[in-house]
């Protein structure tokens, strides 16, 4: 195999929006990487791939109650 270089990166947000004992928790998260490979004899051929990248978006969305202070119901 050639010689690679991989990169990759994740970001995640999220924020907490509260209503007297309910929570909402929406979240975003964006993943990505990079990967590219050195050309050489083999995998220099057209109909090889060399480099791949990729991105994703995705989603997040949780409900929370607290009814008591040591007692958290969340669903996600």
């Amino acid at each position: 195999l050639p010689h690679t270089t991989y990169d990759e990166v994740g970001v995640y947000l999220e924020d907490e929006l509260r209503w007297s004992l309910f929570a909402l928790v929406p979240g975003v998260r964006w993943d990505g990487f990079w990967l590219d490979a050195d050309d050489d004899a083999v995998f220099a051929a057209p109909d090889r791939l060399t480099d791949l990248n990729d991105d994703q978006v995705s989603f997040r969305a949780g409900l929370s109650a607290r009814p008591l202070t040591p007692l958290t119901l969340y669903v996600n």
